[in-house]
C-alpha cells in the first residue's frame, strides 16, 4: 500500500498568480497586514481604493459603537481600516452638531456667504407656498 502524505491543517496551500494568491486554510484564520481578504479567502496584495464616507455612513458607525459594537469588528464588517472608524468616532461631535438635511453628502462645510444663501433658500420656498413659478432668472435677481 502506498503511504499517504501527512495532512497538516495549519499549513497553507497557495496557488500563485500575477494578481492574487488563493490561500486554502481549513478552520484557521489567516490575517495579513496590508492585504485585503475577500469572502472566498483571496488575499489581494494591493492597496484598497480611497473611499469617502457619507454622513449617513458615519452616523451609522457612531450609532453602532454607541450601542456596544467593537471598533475592530465594525471596521472588518464594513471593509474599512481601523483608523478610519476610530477617527469617525473621535470627530463625532463635529458630525452630530453639523448634520445636514442631506445625509448622502460627504463633507460638512458651511457657506462663505450664509446670509445670501439663507435669503436664496427663503425666496423659492415663499414662491412655492404661493404657487408661483420659480425660475433661474428669479434666483439670479435675488442673489444680486
Amino acid at each position: 500500500m502506498a503511504e499517504q502524505p501527512s495532512y497538516n491543517p495549519f499549513q497553507a496551500r497557495a496557488c500563485e498568480s500575477s494578481i492574487c494568491r488563493k490561500v486554502e486554510v481549513p478552520e484557521v484564520r489567516v490575517t495579513m497586514q496590508s492585504c485585503i481578504v475577500g469572502q472566498d479567502r483571496t488575499l489581494l496584495n494591493r492597496r484598497a481604493k480611497h473611499r469617502v464616507l457619507t454622513i449617513q455612513e458615519k452616523l451609522s458607525i457612531m450609532n453602532a459603537i454607541q450601542h456596544g459594537a467593537k471598533k475592530s469588528v465594525l471596521a472588518w464588517k464594513k471593509g474599512l481600516p481601523l483608523p478610519t472608524v476610530c477617527g469617525t468616532w473621535t470627530a463625532r461631535e463635529k458630525a452630530l452638531n453639523g448634520a445636514p438635511s442631506n445625509l448622502n453628502c460627504c463633507r460638512l462645510r458651511g457657506s462663505s456667504y450664509p446670509d445670501t444663501e439663507e435669503a436664496l433658500m427663503r425666496g423659492p420656498k415663499n414662491a412655492r407656498a404661493q404657487d408661483l413659478p420659480v425660475s433661474g432668472l428669479l434666483l439670479t435677481e435675488k442673489a444680486q
